[in-house]
């Protein structure tokens, strides 16, 4: 394989290792970004945990306050049922108490009506003397008064139960109100349950959502870095291989093509005299004869390929480790800026003299020095 082969392979590895490495760094970028809008989208979602998490605090407390009070109002129920089982006891005692005051009153005034008034005129008649005209009327009175205390006794009973009952109703109804309230509290603090589980397990969702996004980015990041590292390695590799072969033309002295196939040194590198003047060249004027075309002495790249003041139109090739080659006096340039020439390739075409043939000057330069073509040359 010759060296322009290596060159321009590696050149083209080169250029590919380029791409490949262009893309991958790009799209790491991409994805150091999407990290980023990642990480952000977490951070953010820590903002809003702890919000979530004072809201869960919220409830959690509520739910405790609610406890509390179903507590609370538990202890209502049951003083109130020890309450309304005491009223009911009493109320029933009472009510005992009045149907037998209701029978004995019924009785009397049975008897009473039975009676009437000849019941005083049977006891003031059936007095044997005043003594006992005055015990009978006596005692007939405390029967009065009894039976007046009975009555009154019953009233008051009768009135009592009445109070009982309003008081049981009176309970009745809170105890009602306070089971109504506990129905309440409970679906508060289920509802406040429901609420947190919901709010955890949104919060949770989502955190493994971002998370497992990220793992998976990191993962992909770590991909491409070892990816890039590989490639770099690769390129330094190539860009070493590339520059040894750069410094191959080094090793080309007296050995390189001529540029033109029919030609003639018609002023030769260095100094020479004409009419009594020194002139300095630095290179060699060939003229050339049939083909007009002008090849590449040596692979290279295009550096320069257009007109320049006083040498027409130029073609500079440069081939690496410092070294160039120029072709002047061109009647046309074949090739453009950029580009990649192996030996042999076509850059030009030689000036028209006027004459019956045509001229190109031809120079191989190292850095800032000038070397005599036909030393480089075969």
């Amino acid at each position: 394989m010759t060296a322009s082969t290596d060159r321009s392979e590696l050149d083209a590895e080169l250029e590919r290792l380029h791409e490949d490495l262009n893309e991958y760094i790009e799209e790491m970028e991409a994805k150091e970004e999407e990290e980023r809008q990642y990480r952000a989208e977490l951070a953010q979602i820590e903002q809003q945990e702890q919000s979530l998490l004072d809201l869960i605090e919220q409830y959690d407390v509520w739910v405790e306050s609610s406890r509390q009070r179903v507590e609370y109002h538990e202890q209502l129920k049951e003083e109130a049922l020890a309450n309304l089982r005491g009223t009911s006891r009493e109320l029933n005692e009472m009510q005992r108490k009045l149907e037998k005051q209701e029978k004995l009153l019924g009785r009397r005034l049975r008897e009473m009506y039975k009676q009437g008034e000849m019941a005083r005129s049977r006891v003031w008649v059936g007095a044997e003397s005043f003594a006992d005209l005055v015990v009978n009327n006596r005692y007939y009175r405390e029967i009065l008064e009894h039976d007046q205390q009975v009555l009154e006794e019953y009233r008051s009973q009768r009135l009592e139960m009445e109070q009982l009952r309003a008081e049981r109703s009176e309970r009745l109804q809170e105890r009602r109100r306070i089971r109504e309230e506990i129905a309440t509290l409970y679906e508060e603090q289920k509802q406040a349950l429901r609420h947190s589980e919901q709010a955890r397990e949104e919060l949770r969702q989502r955190q493994e959502f971002y998370q497992e996004q990220l793992d998976q980015l990191q993962a992909r990041q770590q991909e491409l870095t070892t990816v890039v590292s590989d490639l770099r390695r690769e390129k330094d590799h190539t860009e070493a291989r590339l520059q040894a072969l750069q410094h191959e033309f080094a090793r080309q002295e007296g050995e390189l093509s001529w540029p033109v196939e029919n030609y003639t040194i018609e002023q030769p590198f260095g100094r020479w005299e004409e009419d009594g003047l020194t002139q300095d060249n630095q290179g060699i004027d060939l003229r050339v004869h049939d083909n007009p075309e002008v090849y590449s002495v040596y692979t290279g790249e295009v550096r320069f390929a257009r007109e320049f003041s006083g040498m027409g139109k130029v073609v500079v090739i440069s081939h690496g480790g410092d070294f160039n080659t120029t072709y002047a006096q061109l009647a046309e340039v074949t090739v453009e800026e950029g580009d990649h020439v192996n030996v042999g390739d076509q850059v030009g075409l030689a000036g028209d003299s006027g004459a019956d043939h045509r001229l190109l000057y031809f120079q191989v330069i190292e850095g800032r020095e000038v070397h005599d073509p036909e030393d480089w040359l075969k």
